[in-house]
């Protein structure tokens, strides 16, 4: 959901239906009718969400797809009674690349798997429809999956252990080699400054508590002779505050909480972006085509929920995406693709301002609804139809 990922339908196309009877789709008609009546009454359900996002994913797809040309190349998953079949689109030559195994391998046999490469015309007679899974987050990543479809099919053989889906992956991968530390840039940086900003903390606390002098009374007797007591003398004394292995120990104790506290905000930040996110799948985003300069994208909601205004949901949301849950603001590039998901959970929320910046400076906004596709060029900013839904010359003359 943020600009550092690429474009996953992995969850969502796996629920698309397949082949139905007539009894079946009457059924899912019937459920369809008695889930748009209960989300007016109640907005809340969590399977009501689901069914809603089911309802437009097929006209989301549609519309991706009939875009795709605008990027160097995608991952593809073709649908068949068959089964299905991972494959990489390259859009340029409208080649696919896939693997024919379906089911994964040892690594002996990893070497024998054939890589095939076939016109997308060949592609689309075996396989009876085709989503958009992935799509790449930057030209650079675009070219680098190309460029591995290409040496492995003149090579014929996988690298790595293959079906069609883990050869997919492999292509589509952000990494250039499998040594991954699991933590993001940003997760990276963060820590970092956690343990920086907490040293720096336990430092001076040691030292100040090492050079820390407290002041003491002492009483002493006086004796006339050296024996003869004549009453008591008072001194005051300036001391060390503690020893300096105390100060060392104190520092280290503030040291290892400001770590322990990071860490734990941190983790309890993380749980509530995943938790957040987790729903939020359900919802379909906003997908954004970027043709022309690099582009600066903000989401405003044009809708009030039935407590908050606009402006409060505004800053609600600004909220939740710092935390990382959902994403209302994107930078793409010249020929990257990103996607929109505004953190929000009120079903209400359908209305959104796409706003376009380039340079500081606003070029264009559009009023956009989750499920639309958008393509931005020439600093402005259109929205794609549902091909199925454009009406064509004949049927406006029936």
């Amino acid at each position: 959901f943020n600009n550092s990922c690429p474009v996953d339908h992995r969850a969502m196309w796996l629920k698309q239906p397949q082949a139905q009877s007539e009894a079946e789709k009457a059924a899912d008609a019937n459920n369809t009718d008695a889930v748009a009546a209960t989300v007016g009454t109640d907005g809340a359900s969590t399977f009501m969400e689901s069914e809603l996002g089911l309802i437009s994913w097929d006209s989301y797809q549609r519309k991706l797809s009939s875009q795709v040309h605008l990027v160097g190349c995608a991952r593809i998953v073709g649908i068949s009674p068959s089964g299905i079949e991972h494959a990489i689109l390259d859009c340029s030559t409208r080649l696919v690349f896939h693997c024919g195994a379906a089911e994964c391998h040892g690594q002996d046999e990893a070497g024998d798997r054939e890589i095939l490469c076939e016109p997308m015309s060949a592609f689309e007679k075996r396989f009876s429809s085709w989503h958009v899974q992935q799509l790449p987050v930057s030209p650079e990543h675009s070219k680098r999956t190309q460029e591995r479809c290409r040496s492995v099919s003149c090579k014929g053989q996988v690298p790595v252990t293959c079906c069609s889906e883990h050869f997919a992956s492999w292509c589509f991968s952000l990494q250039s080699n499998s040594n991954e530390t699991g933590f993001s840039r940003e997760q990276l940086l963060y820590h970092g400054a956690n343990v920086a900003t907490s040293l720096k903390t336990g430092v001076a606390v040691g030292v100040s508590a090492a050079c820390s002098t407290t002041s003491v009374t002492v009483t002493t007797p006086v004796y006339i002779l050296g024996v003869l007591p004549w009453g008591s003398a008072t001194s005051t004394v300036v001391v060390p505050l503690m020893s300096t292995t105390a100060a060392v120990g104190l520092g280290a104790v503030v040291f290892a909480g400001g770590v322990a506290t990071g860490l734990a905000m941190s983790s309890a930040v993380n749980w509530y972006a995943a938790r957040f996110n987790a729903k939020l799948s359900r919802s379909l985003p906003i997908c954004v085509y970027n043709r022309g300069d690099e582009v600066h994208l903000q989401l405003r909601s044009l809708q009030q929920s039935s407590k908050c205004s606009a402006c409060c949901d505004d800053l609600v949301h600004g909220v939740r995406a710092y935390c990382g849950a959902g994403c209302r603001s994107l930078v793409l590039k010249n020929g990257a693709v990103g996607e929109l998901n505004p953190p929000c959970n009120e079903v209400n929320l359908t209305r959104f301002l796409l706003r376009a910046f380039i340079n500081g400076e606003l070029e264009d906004s559009v009023e956009v609804h989750r499920g639309d596709v958008v393509v931005h060029q020439d600093g402005v900013l259109r929205r794609i139809p549902d091909p199925e839904s454009v009406e064509t010359p004949d049927s406006k003359a029936d």
